[in-house]
């Protein structure tokens, strides 16, 4: 194992077993009991008394979308560290809808001006 993992694990106190690894520590589990209760606060604006079920669902996306983008940034900084390369990918379809909206365009700007056919 590169030894940036290390020091990119013990700094981040979203630090999570590996992906793939559904094993969690109770600590882990704490910890993430710990960031829902403060979404719920901080961001969802709720105490967890008066939390309804939308509530905590949002707070809880909130807080797994965090820790994804924070093991997300420490895999990513370990890739650029270690001089992988990226791949990237545009969908066909991403295109095909650039170019519809493109030609749409000037016809509905058309149909819009008085006296236009």
């Amino acid at each position: 194992m590169p030894k940036d993992t290390a020091r990119l694990d013990s700094a981040d106190h979203f630090s999570a077993a590996p992906v793939g690894d559904p094993r969690l520590t109770d600590r882990e589990v704490d910890d993430f009991k710990a960031t829902l209760l403060a979404k719920l606060t901080l961001s969802v604006g709720k105490d967890a008394a008066t939390a309804t079920d939308r509530d905590w669902f949002v707070a809880t996306a909130l807080a797994l979308r965090d820790r994804i983008i924070h093991r997300w940034l420490a895999v990513d900084r370990l890739s650029s560290a270690q001089g992988r390369k990226r791949v990237y990918y545009m969908s066909l379809e991403f295109l095909i809808g650039r170019v519809q909206r493109r030609c749409r365009q000037p016809a509905v700007w058309r149909a819009r001006q008085p006296g236009a056919r």
